[in-house]
């Protein structure tokens, strides 16, 4: 999945990059990483400058409120 986040960074594939690092903000969170989850998946999301609509967007905004309730 990092791979995939590099690639998609080096590609300005946002959106790709974005749905990797909910995927791995899941897998961290579920092995008690929630720090670093949370983080690499805020980061990505703070690029966003638009499309906060989206499926991937309100998903990322769920996951993270998850990860801070959980704190």
């Amino acid at each position: 999945m990092l791979r995939s986040i590099e690639t998609a960074r080096r590609q300005v594939a946002l959106s790709w990059e974005l749905q990797t690092a909910i995927s791995l903000t899941e897998l961290w969170q579920s092995e008690g990483r929630r720090d670093r989850a949370s983080n690499l998946l805020a980061s990505t999301r703070s690029r966003f400058t638009e499309g906060f609509a989206t499926a991937d967007l309100v998903k990322s905004t769920i996951v993270l409120e998850n990860l801070r309730a959980s704190a």
